[in-house]
């Protein structure tokens, strides 16, 4: 004869089920952040995700395997330019530098207007527009490249040889009046980080050689540099000398996202263990001066964005945001499951990917 199953017996029943209400009453607490304020619908964008696609002021600019284009905030075109197959871009807040193997151009990123194209003698390996200046870097590989300095209007100013050291990035500072270079040098027994500071057409400023560590960002703020490596976070004047005051000990944590072209930015770190691409991220050390906070998630978030002072982290259906001064970050539910986060804008927006395509989420 078959057995009948137990019957669960009633008081656990009514025990589980007001587990669960007592559970999604949190959870509604939790996402809502205590607060009324709610986020804005998810407006679509006209945009596949698949696309290149950087946040650019208060809209985003893009590259559709031949036209870099700049969508505003309602998803309006505001330019295109014809970049040609196998493009690519760098977007700053001052300009857009496009190239392909052998071509180059500087674009004025709020009009779309040229102010260069030319062609190169050699592979561009990537490029970047300053306030007055731009530059390329030109060669077969990162490691035996050359980095040309030009006016705006393409005419070349200057020129460092890069030969032996693998380029790790460079751009420009002080009102886009001077040039900084971050390389490392693995020639000798342990690897060297090396930031040199130029003044295009002109001299070498200084330069900071590091051997404690691995520098893997640089910030730049009124007179000082910021070398951000994997034991310290230390700062130099301009010449190269350390400001020792001021080392902060970050062993253990990785800069996920920092403030970008402000004087004094929020930077957001998380443990190294939280930074693999696969992971996600619970724990936040935010550093502002001479300030640190440490901040748990109220949910895993997929990816930080910090702009204005205020952290930002999605998960695939919250946004948690923490503003400055600050303890503790509020969660909102978000209109739609999200993928992925392009960044936020300028005018307050969240830029992310549901189903392949783009939207625009309005924050709090």
């Amino acid at each position: 004869m078959e057995k009948r199953a137990a019957r669960t017996p009633w008081p656990v029943v009514l025990l589980i089920v007001l587990a669960c209400t007592g559970l999604a009453v949190l959870l509604s607490y939790l996402i809502t952040g205590a607060g009324s304020t709610q986020v804005g619908a998810a407006v679509p964008l006209g945009l596949r995700a698949s696309l290149d696609v950087n946040v650019l002021d208060d809209g985003v600019i893009y590259y559709d395997g031949a036209m870099v284009g700049a969508l505003d905030a309602n998803g309006n075109l505001k330019w295109n330019y014809s970049a040609g197959i196998n493009a690519k871009y760098d977007v700053s807040q001052d300009g857009v530098a496009t190239w392909t193997d052998t071509s180059l151009s500087f674009i004025e990123s709020a009009t779309g207007a040229t102010m260069y194209s030319g062609a190169t003698t050699m592979p561009v390996l990537s490029a970047t527009v300053g306030s007055r200046y731009a530059a390329a870097m030109l060669g077969t590989d990162e490691t035996s490249a050359q980095l040309l300095i030009y006016e705006l209007t393409g005419r070349q100013i200057d020129q460092v040889d890069l030969a032996g050291q693998i380029v790790m990035d460079f751009g420009f500072f002080s009102n886009g009046a001077l040039l900084w270079v971050m390389t490392m040098d693995t020639s000798g027994s342990v690897p060297m980080s090396i930031i040199t500071t130029y003044q295009p057409g002109r001299q070498t400023l200084g330069s900071v050689r590091e051997i404690e560590e691995v520098v893997y960002r640089t910030l730049f703020q009124a007179s000082q540099l910021r070398a951000v490596g994997t034991t310290y976070i230390k700062t130099y004047d301009y010449a190269g000398s350390e400001i020792t005051s001021e080392r902060k000990l970050v062993y253990g944590w990785y800069m996920e996202a920092v403030e970008e072209n402000v004087s004094d930015p929020l930077m957001a770190l998380v443990p190294v263990a939280q930074s693999d691409a696969m992971a996600q991220i619970s724990d936040v050390k935010l550093i502002q001066g001479g300030t640190e906070r440490l901040l748990r998630m109220p949910f895993p978030c997929d990816a930080i964005f910090c702009r204005a002072g205020t952290l930002y982290g999605f998960s695939d259906s919250a946004v948690m945001i923490c503003r400055a001064g600050e303890t503790r970050a509020r969660a909102y539910q978000l209109p739609i499951v999200v993928d992925g986060v392009v960044g936020v804008t300028s005018a307050n927006t969240a830029i992310v990917e549901s189903a392949g395509e783009l939207y625009t989420i309005a924050l709090p």
